[in-house]
């Protein structure tokens, strides 16, 4: 029998989702404020200064270990100290550095915005014990409670600064005010303070548990943010802030499908069990959302971004594509890494980042148009998901017929709905209707057509999921 989290697990793990969607989603809101009043070319700056700090950032939180809810006390103290003074230090780096990344990627500005935003270092260090401190006592309610009134204050600051004509920097200041916040609300509420100690030792014995896998997360961060970095290069400021906006909105929707899978589904007794829970549950759900979105695109620009915003349309049907390929790419890999297979695994990292930094030497030399470069991570991603399931077929002996079983009924459904809706947004764009009554009338025929067609075919993902959802609203047993 396959062995499942309590419910009381399941709904801490929601509220955790929760907590970490708060401030994706005010960053949303100031975005699509300031899309309406900024031409995009005023993005190519913010645009890489937020990917320079994410790496910097997966350093900080992830680079002396995340999974720190087990640890002792004298454990958690040392990598707090840690971390903070990581985070300190490429704060530093990044304030006399910043002259020489402007100059290098030829952006205006950047250099400002990155001693600005490289606070946020320092910062997440700060926000980052609290967290698992947090997770170890199952205190995700308290934890979304405190990140909503952050996310809350951050909002009403960056909307004042976006409306009195500040800009780029009105997204900085929400983004800083948020993580702040966050850090103090944190250190009041759930009074985990550090010692004073610190122990070479235990930082010792912390790097060695966790190199490997921070090591393959920063990574995975990396080579997904390199086309980034080769646009800003390379490119304008406005196709840079194009891929970087087309890259956002599929990525919002991934991870709050996945953290609301992760909170949901039982653990399977094997890898491939869990393989398998995850493809299906996550197919039936992201494959519709994401096709979905890729159908509405170009009304969803023009209504939330304004008609200048039409030119990121490719790149954000691109982007969507790119994710559906890593909602089945990232569960393999896991899958294989769980069953030991650690050498197939790292054969699909260098599947998708050596194909991946290859193609993209090769487009620059060759001069390749930006929306080539923007198509080679999604083809990557395509390959390496392919050669993910292979390979699960082969090492943990997954049949292809049930991989068939698995994907192809919600991909295909997918499809249908995806076409059905662009064809209405088309002939209704072809009568003059505004974009809101394209987007509002395919959101509507998409739900309807996939969720009836879904139901009437049995869909044996539906049926996961609303067994998943009763196990999780259920009270939880004595016995638990």
């Amino acid at each position: 029998m396959a062995k499942r989290k309590t419910p009381r697990g399941g709904r801490d793990q929601a509220w955790w989702a929760g907590e970490r969607l708060c401030g994706d989603l005010a960053s949303f809101v100031i975005f699509i404020l300031l899309a309406r009043l900024l031409v995009p070319a005023d993005y190519g700056a913010i645009s890489l200064v937020n990917v320079l700090v994410a790496l910097g950032a997966a350093l900080v939180t992830n680079g002396v270990g995340s999974a720190l809810a087990s640890a002792e006390a004298a454990e958690r103290s040392t990598a707090f100290f840690a971390r903070l003074a990581l985070g300190a230090l490429l704060w530093a780096a990044a304030f006399f550095a910043a002259p020489l990344l402007e100059r290098f990627f030829r952006l205006d500005g950047l250099g400002a915005l990155l001693r600005v935003l490289a606070l946020l270092l320092p910062l997440s260090a700060l926000r980052a014990e609290q967290s698992a401190f947090a997770a170890r006592l199952g205190l995700g309610k308290r934890a979304f409670l405190l990140s909503l009134v952050s996310a809350a204050a951050s909002l009403v600051l960056g909307i004042l600064l976006a409306l009195g004509g500040y800009g780029v920097w009105a997204l900085a200041g929400q983004l800083l005010l948020k993580t702040a916040l966050d850090a103090l609300l944190y250190a009041l509420f759930l009074r985990w303070r550090p010692g004073l100690g610190f122990s070479g030792a235990a930082l010792g014995e912390l790097l060695k548990r966790e190199r490997r896998g921070r090591l393959t997360d920063f990574l995975d961060l990396f080579f997904a943010q390199l086309p980034c970095l080769v646009l800003g290069r390379f490119a304008a400021q406005e196709a840079l802030a194009y891929y970087t906006r087309g890259q956002r909105d599929p990525e919002i929707v991934t991870k709050g499908v996945e953290a609301g899978l992760t909170a949901l589904l039982p653990e399977g007794e094997t890898p491939l069990s869990r393989l398998r829970g995850r493809l299906t549950a996550g197919g039936a759900l992201l494959f519709p959302a994401l096709l979905g979105l890729m159908a509405v695109a170009a009304p969803v620009a023009a209504w939330v971004l304004t008609e200048r915003w039409l030119p990121f349309v490719p790149y954000l049907r691109l982007c969507c594509l790119c994710f559906m390929a890593l909602a089945v790419l990232r569960p393999c890999r896991e899958a294989l890494e769980a069953a030991g297979e650690t050498g197939a695994a790292r054969l699909l990292c260098l599947l998708q980042w050596g194909g991946v930094t290859a193609l993209l030497i090769l487009g620059c030399l060759m001069g390749a148009s930006t929306l080539t470069l923007a198509l080679i991570p999604t083809g990557m991603a395509a390959l390496a998901a392919l050669a993910g399931l292979i390979l699960c077929a082969r090492r943990l002996a997954y049949r292809p017929r049930d991989i068939l079983r698995d994907l192809l009924p919600s991909l295909l459904l997918s499809l249908l709905m995806a076409a059905a809706v662009y064809a209405l947004a088309s002939l209704l764009g072809g009568a003059g209707l505004a974009p809101v009554w394209l987007v509002g009338g395919g959101v509507a025929l998409g739900v309807i057509l996939y969720g009836g067609l879904g139901l009437l075919l049995r869909l044996p993902a539906l049926g996961l999921l609303t067994e998943a959802v009763k196990t999780r609203l259920s009270p939880p047993r004595r016995d638990e």
